[in-house]
């Protein structure tokens, strides 16, 4: 039991890795080639510890505007920033800038910005997309009673002049790939000891 629990735990924490995956590309430089993706980093200050908390999410532009989807809102820890706090910080490949976070409550702008999401990806690029795994969810037929149960968040850019203290953007930094040459080998380790206890 305490061997299926603990492989449990494991597999959480690599789910959650993960999804902070596009985080880590980031930060060992490879910006630009993540500005191909529908994918942005949010970067929001943290409510109950000092510190700032940058989230990848899927993302869709019409015109200057810029929206986000929170599918659990009432969990989401990015949403629970920007309902605090409306400003945070975005980055979309080499380009950031300081943005004012809007939850969308007029239920018409919120279908029209899920009507977005229905645009596919290409396949390879699907892996970090939420709207290839809900295409049920953002079909026609479905948009508003989505829209009823999930966040729409519109985002839109500012001067620098308007926040106080503006957010500083995901950063280039070499030393996480060491960290996940060394999360790499603690899970080679812990699966082969597995493997080893069973034979």
């Amino acid at each position: 039991m305490t061997t299926l629990l603990t492989i449990d735990a494991l597999r959480q924490r690599l789910k959650k890795m993960w999804r902070r995956f596009p985080v880590t590309l980031y930060r060992v430089g490879l910006a630009r080639a993540m500005g191909a993706l529908p994918v942005l980093i949010l970067t929001t200050r943290k409510t109950t510890t000092v510190g700032a908390r940058h989230t990848p999410l899927e993302y869709r532009r019409h015109g200057s505007r810029i929206y986000v989807i929170s599918p659990e809102p009432d969990t989401a820890r990015w949403f629970a920033h920007i309902r605090d706090q409306t400003y945070a910080t975005l980055r979309i490949g080499d380009s950031s800038r300081p943005v004012r976070a809007t939850i969308v409550t007029d239920e018409a702008e919120a279908v029209r910005a899920l009507f977005l999401f229905r645009l596919s990806v290409p396949a390879p690029l699907r892996w970090v997309t939420w709207s290839a795994r809900k295409q049920a969810e953002i079909q026609p037929q479905a948009l508003k009673k989505t829209a009823r149960r999930y966040a729409v968040v519109r985002l839109e850019a500012v001067p620098k002049t308007v926040m106080a203290d503006v957010l500083p953007p995901v950063t280039h930094d070499r030393a996480w790939v060491w960290w996940w040459v060394g999360v790499a080998v603690v899970v080679v380790g812990f699966i082969l000891g597995n493997t080893r206890r069973r034979g």
